[in-house]
């Protein structure tokens, strides 16, 4: 019997429609119990074809470990496509279907993944002013998936503060991570010009780092760079 799986994607982490589910690098000393369950349930969802499924949420505390939940969709689930890249599992999103669908076990309709660029020539306008939002399982901002893509895309794969290249991924494009330089909690825009591509050494020091507050202006220094201000 087929069975389902769902996981947690944070959309801060979401590259394009692709998603880092196993970083064996980052994983490679992490002996929780949670951890060892999910390298399992991977597993399983590759070896015996279930159905795999994604809610797109966003972190109460980009900053904490392990995360919590703010605000969530919880009307829709992404429909997941799982493959091995090297000791790494990567999703891509296939598509978007109705959560009550697939609740009740039936196959949903399924439609065009949002956070796809229409117009890679052109920076997404974005919001200065990003709507809070709450649901029942917290609150949360609701950010621009397309301007998160482009900034991926304008990186071509390259850390926008030190340069490096990220791994290669399955499809042949390279992994980096999006950060907003000036958190969406203290009232940043939700705009190309507020977010950077990082390598994830340098994503984790922006938010852990004693350095955070040196990082954040350079990487703002960047920015007006890239935008040739």
């Amino acid at each position: 019997m087929r069975g389902v799986a769902v996981f947690t994607l944070w959309a801060d982490r979401l590259q394009g429609d692709h998603y880092v589910l196993w970083d064996a690098f980052q994983r490679s000393d992490d002996t929780r119990i949670g951890a060892i369950e999910l390298r399992q349930v991977l597993e399983a969802v590759i070896s015996k074809g279930h159905a795999a499924y994604g809610i797109r949420c966003e972190p109460r505390d980009a900053r904490a470990t392990p995360r919590e939940r703010g605000y969530f969709d919880e009307d829709q689930l992404l429909v997941l496509d799982l493959e091995e890249d090297g000791a790494n599992v990567v999703a891509r999103v296939l598509g978007a279907v109705p959560a009550a669908d697939v609740a009740a076990g039936r196959r949903g309709l399924v439609t065009p993944f949002e956070s796809a660029i229409n117009d890679l020539g052109s920076p997404p306008h974005g919001q200065v002013s990003p709507e809070r939002t709450t649901t029942k399982g917290g609150t949360g901002y609701r950010r621009d998936g397309a301007v998160r893509d482009y900034v991926i895309y304008r990186s071509r794969g390259r850390c926008e503060y030190c340069g490096v290249l990220g791994f290669e991924m399955a499809d042949g494009s390279y992994y980096v991570e999006a950060h907003h330089v000036i958190a969406l909690s203290a009232e940043g825009p939700d705009t190309v010009e507020n977010v950077i591509a990082l390598c994830p050494g340098h994503h984790r020091e922006a938010h852990y780092g004693k350095q955070a507050e040196s990082l954040e202006t350079a990487f703002l220094a960047k920015l007006r760079k890239i935008a040739g201000r």
